[in-house]
């Protein structure tokens, strides 16, 4: 291999247009280790500490369900919820607005329909009551009612 193949980047697989790039030009990077993630209880103590090769460091006071939670806990507070992302903070917030709205409304209207089954019901006794000459006596007044 000759010193300009060995400094040849091409750019596509027909090997046409070939990029070179002379050796002169080319720096070392420093390189970061990969991150080391660790899950801290609600005390500060670590839980669990995951290494970049896949390996688990248990905490004292390790407990996989406390472990899981705070990670899940991070993960939210982290990372905005998809309709955070999508149409911004003040919009989320409106479109909650109104579709709390939406619901109270939906609950009232099924308050006054049940109020309406009930008033109904209390009706159509009433009219049974005085079919049979139950209630209310004849001429007795009762709530501004008059047989």
């Amino acid at each position: 291999m000759t010193d300009e193949t060995t400094n040849r980047i091409t750019y596509d697989a027909s090997n046409h247009d070939s990029l070179f790039i002379s050796s002169d030009k080319i720096q070392a990077v420093k390189l970061a280790p990969p991150p080391i993630l660790e899950i801290r209880s609600n005390s500060g103590q670590p839980l669990v500490t995951i290494h970049p090769d896949g390996r688990l460091e248990h905490g004292d006071d390790y407990q996989p369900d406390e472990a899981a939670q705070a990670f899940w806990d991070a993960v939210q507070r982290l990372v905005p919820p998809a309709m955070v992302r999508e149409y911004g903070a003040p919009l989320t917030t409106r479109i909650n607005a109104e579709l709390a709205a939406g619901q109270r409304a939906q609950r009232q209207q099924r308050n006054w329909g049940n109020r309406e089954r009930t008033l109904g019901i209390l009706r159509r006794a009433r009219v049974t009551q005085k079919e049979h000459g139950e209630w209310p006596a004849a001429g007795a007044q009762q709530d501004g009612a008059r047989s």
